[in-house]
């Protein structure tokens, strides 16, 4: 064997071993950028994670707390009903007793007055139909309000319910996070 292809034996081994070792090195390099890639994606993937859940819990408790509102604006407008009901029950008591009082004093005058038979017994009946008359008008008043109010009533749970589901819309779906990051594949 003469010395030049010895050298080119030589030197054709070290190429390859020299080829060989830096093929690994490549190899390990790509692997580990590959790696690196992928603890990468998976911290941000965590990280959106946690940021989605955590929204989301700010979202139920913001939700929690507007649903309170809702049942407190409910009960407002409830009592603010209430309220006008016995206002009004209160003067039509009132009322009556007025009336009854001018009824009384009424009749009271035409005895007074030394009225006596038919004449009293109808200008008597007429004072007591105008008092009942008006006691009609009060009746039917208190009634109109107990309709009006039942209207108020469904109106305020219409917006009560559509304001809980308005605010429902914030929570009704926890996050999704779609698929996990791949694991890379590790070349040998």
């Amino acid at each position: 064997m003469d010395p030049l292809s010895a050298f080119t034996l030589v030197s054709g081994i070290g190429n390859a071993v020299g080829g060989f070792f830096g093929q690994q090195q490549q190899t390990a390099a790509e692997n580990q950028r590959r790696a690196d890639l992928y603890m990468q994606q998976q911290r941000q993937y965590q990280y959106n994670a946690y940021e989605a859940n955590a929204r989301y819990f700010l979202d139920k408790v913001r939700y929690q707390e507007q649903v309170r509102n809702n049942i407190t604006a409910l009960q407002d407008v409830r009592q603010g009903q209430q309220r006008r009901l016995n206002e009004a029950i209160q003067g039509m008591r009132l009322s009556d007793q007025e009336r009854n009082i001018k009824v009384r004093q009424a009749v009271g005058s035409v005895a007074a007055r030394g009225q006596t038979g038919a004449s009293a017994a109808r200008n008597a009946a007429m004072i007591r139909a105008a008092a009942g008359r008006d006691k009609a008008i009060e009746t039917q008043n208190l009634q109109g309000l107990k309709n009006t109010m039942a209207v108020e009533d469904r109106q305020a749970m219409r917006k009560f319910d559509a304001a809980n589901r308005a605010a429902f819309t914030n929570v009704m779906f926890r996050p999704s996070f779609g698929p996990a990051p791949v694991v890379p594949r590790i070349q040998q």
